[in-house]
C-alpha cells in the first residue's frame, strides 16, 4: 500500500510519496480517466456546492469532504461511494456560504486501535469518525461561530502525531476578524489539552489558515495571518515554533512591515521542513510562502535570527487581476529538492499566470523554472518516479486544471482540463493520481495505460 493519509501526505508536509511509482516521466501522458465521483447537489436553501479538500487515501478508501458538508468515504478502486455524513456548512452572512474545506486525516486510535478519520467542520468542531462506517466517536469544540455573522471558520486542516491533534483557529474572510491561535486535542478522547493564541487577549487577527507541521523533536511549526491594521501585535504575520505538548512559545520570526506591500499579505501557506547545508554543515529548516509572494527559509534551531534565504516566487497580492500574485502553496520536499508554486510573476523575462520551480535547499535559487497558464495557490504533489502535479486556477477562461512535469527537468508532460480553477491538492496513492474540482468534474481518479 501506498496511501496518502492526510493533507500534504502527514505530519513532516513533504507533499511527497516516496513509495509511490507507477506514473512515471514516461507514462504519464498516457493517463486517462478510471472513474468519476460526483457528490450530491445541494438541498437546503444558501448550501453551497462542489469540492475545495484534498483527497486522503486509506486501506482502499479516499475520504474527502464536500461543500455541502457532506463527508463521503468512496471505494478506491471503483469511485462508488461506502457511506456518507453530514457535518455541517455555513450560510452567507457577512462572508459567502461555505463548506468543509479543512482536507481529513486518518490515523489509527492510541487506545482502541480503530482507524479513525479527523475532519474540522464548518460548524465549529472537530470530528473523529469511524473509518469503517461514518459514525461520530466524538467531537470537540474548535470555535464555534456565531449564527448572525461570518466570524469563525476551520480551514486548517488537522494535523494528527505523537497522539495529539492540533487546528488552527481562523476567520472566515476577516469579516470580521477573530482572537486566533492553534489548539492541542488529545488524539484518544478529543479532549482540548492547550491552546496558544497568536495575539494577546482583546486583540483580533493572526489567522493560522495552514496546516501545522510536526519537527523531528515533536515540536510543531505554524503561520499566521493579519491583523486588523497591519500593525505587527503579538505573532501576526508570523512564522511560530510551539512545544508540542503544551503549546508553549519557543521561537517567532515575524515579517518587517517594509515587506508586507498590500492590505492582505499574510501566511496562507502551510510550513514545510527540510534541510540544507549552511556554511558547510547540514542544517534543519522550516520554510512558508507570503502572500507578499517570498518564501522565506529559517533555521528551525533559531527563527529570531531570521532568513537565511528568501526567494520572490510570485507578485504580492493583491495586485493586477490578469497577473494574480497569492502564495499559498506549500511546497513539495524529495530530500533533495524543494518544489515550490506561485503566481503571477515572469520566467526568462515573460509574464506568466502561474509557475512552479526546482528550488536548491541550501540557497533558495532556482534549478529550474516553468511557466503555467494558471495559478498555483493549492499545494504541488510529488511522487517516487519524480512526476510533479500542480494544481491550477486559470485566468479569466483558461487554464484551470492539473499540470503534470517531469520534476528533473521541469518539462510539461500533460496537463487535465478542470471544469473550474483547481484549488485542492492532487494526490498520488497506490498507482492512481486523485483529482478533486469544484466544479461539475468531481473527484476522479487517473492512471496511465
Amino acid at each position: 500500500s501506498t496511501d496518502w493519509p492526510a493533507y500534504l501526505d502527514g505530519p513532516s508536509h513533504t507533499s511527497d510519496n516516496v513509495a509511490d511509482s507507477n506514473i512515471t516521466p514516461a507514462n504519464a501522458g498516457s493517463l486517462h480517466q478510471v472513474w468519476h465521483f460526483e457528490p450530491a447537489k445541494p438541498t437546503m436553501s444558501g448550501q453551497p456546492a462542489g469540492l475545495e479538500a484534498s483527497p486522503v487515501v486509506s486501506a482502499g478508501v479516499i475520504y474527502i469532504g464536500a461543500r455541502t458538508g457532506v463527508f463521503y468515504a468512496i471505494n478506491e478502486s471503483t469511485g462508488k461511494q461506502l457511506w456518507s455524513q453530514f457535518i455541517g456548512f455555513r450560510p452567507h452572512l457577512s462572508c459567502s456560504a461555505q463548506g468543509i474545506i479543512s482536507t481529513a486525516t486518518v490515523a489509527t486510535d492510541p487506545s482502541s486501535g480503530t482507524q479513525v478519520v479527523y475532519v474540522a467542520s464548518p460548524d465549529g468542531n472537530l470530528y473523529a469518525l469511524n473509518a469503517t462506517n461514518g459514525s461520530v466517536i466524538w467531537k470537540s469544540v474548535i470555535a464555534i461561530p456565531s449564527a448572525t455573522q461570518s466570524d469563525y471558520f476551520d480551514w486548517s486542516s488537522p494535523t494528527v502525531a505523537n497522539g495529539m491533534i492540533y487546528v488552527g483557529i481562523s476567520s472566515q474572510c476577516d469579516h470580521p476578524l477573530v482572537r486566533a491561535g492553534e489548539i492541542a486535542f488529545d488524539e484518544a478522547s478529543g479532549n482540548r489539552l492547550a491552546t496558544y493564541y497568536s495575539v494577546p487577549q482583546g486583540i483580533i487577527g493572526a489567522s493560522i489558515w495552514s496546516s501545522a507541521s510536526v519537527l523531528s523533536d515533536g515540536s510543531i511549526v505554524v503561520t499566521t495571518g493579519n491583523e486588523r491594521k497591519k500593525q505587527l501585535v503579538g505573532d501576526d504575520y508570523a512564522m511560530v515554533h510551539l512545544n508540542g505538548q503544551t503549546m508553549a512559545k519557543i521561537d517567532s520570526w515575524q515579517v518587517p512591515s517594509a515587506q508586507l506591500p498590500g492590505s492582505d499579505n499574510d501566511f496562507g501557506g502551510s510550513p514545510t521542513p527540510f534541510v540544507g547545508s549552511i556554511n558547510g554543515a547540514q542544517t534543519p529548516l522550516v520554510g512558508a510562502c507570503n502572500k507578499n509572494g517570498v518564501y522565506y527559509a529559517l533555521r528551525q534551531s533559531d527563527f529570531a535570527a531570521g532568513p537565511v534565504w528568501t526567494l520572490n516566487v510570485s507578485l504580492p497580492f493583491p495586485t493586477d487581476p490578469n497577473q494574480p500574485g497569492q502564495c499559498d502553496a506549500a511546497a513539495a520536499w524529495d530530500g533533495f529538492n524543494l518544489y515550490i508554486g506561485g503566481n503571477g510573476t515572469k520566467v526568462n523575462g515573460t509574464s506568466v499566470v502561474g509557475s512552479i520551480s526546482r528550488v536548491d535547499p541550501s540557497t533558495g535559487v532556482p534549478i529550474w523554472r516553468t511557466g503555467l497558464p494558471g495559478e498555483v495557490i493549492g499545494s504541488p504533489t510529488l511522487n517516487g518516479a519524480g512526476v510533479l502535479a500542480a494544481p491550477m486556477m486559470g485566468s479569466k477562461s483558461s487554464g484551470d486544471g492539473v499540470a503534470i512535469l517531469d520534476s528533473s527537468t521541469g518539462t510539461v508532460i500533460t496537463t487535465i482540463p478542470t471544469s473550474s480553477p483547481e484549488f485542492a491538492q492532487p494526490v498520488f496513492a497506490n498507482g492512481m493520481l486523485f483529482v478533486a474540482t469544484s466544479g461539475a468534474s468531481g473527484l476522479r481518479a487517473f492512471a496511465p495505460n
